[in-house]
């Protein structure tokens, strides 16, 4: 699954599981988001999946929106915000990152084998036949139930990112 698909995931994960932040709950928070978002990536991975998103251009976009996710986020949801989105694509980190910079960059970074079963070819959903059908109606689920999700806790995503109300 495309890293944005992830990300778009991860985002709904952190919004559901963010309250009104006290220090004792951070950790907790931080530890329930990072969790949920991991296995998440292992569902979508082992879901049937295409990859609508040129690599690059995920790749690029990926970094990009996962900095300002972190980035514009108050100071005391930085943490929730980092770990959670972390957690959401750090498989992908660990098993396909040196390849893609290898790719991307034209470097010679050590690849190593995945550690991860949802990356290994008979466990993963990657479908490479193009009949993405499935791929397109569950990669619109993930869409949608994260819309769901921003709009049942707009309230926490003005209050994450300090939003006028």
């Amino acid at each position: 699954m495309n890293v944005l698909f992830h990300l778009v995931a991860g985002f709904g994960i952190a919004i559901a599981v963010c309250t009104e932040v006290a220090k004792p709950k951070i950790f907790l928070t931080a530890t329930a988001g990072v969790f949920i978002a991991f296995v998440s990536h292992a569902l979508l991975d082992y879901t049937p999946h295409c990859y609508p998103i040129n690599s690059k251009v995920d790749f690029i976009a990926g970094f990009i929106l996962l900095f300002a996710l972190i980035f514009f986020a108050r100071k005391e949801y930085k943490v929730i915000m980092l770990v959670t989105l972390t957690g959401a694509v750090l498989p992908d980190i660990i098993d396909l990152l040196p390849a893609i910079l290898n790719k991307q960059l034209h470097l010679k970074l050590p690849v190593y084998n995945k550690v991860f079963p949802w990356h290994w070819k008979n466990y993963s959903g990657s479908i490479y036949n193009g009949n993405c059908s499935t791929s397109h109606l569950n990669t619109a689920m993930i869409c949608f139930a994260t819309g769901i999700i921003m709009l049942v806790r707009w309230n926490t995503i003005k209050t994450i990112y300090a939003l006028r109300r």
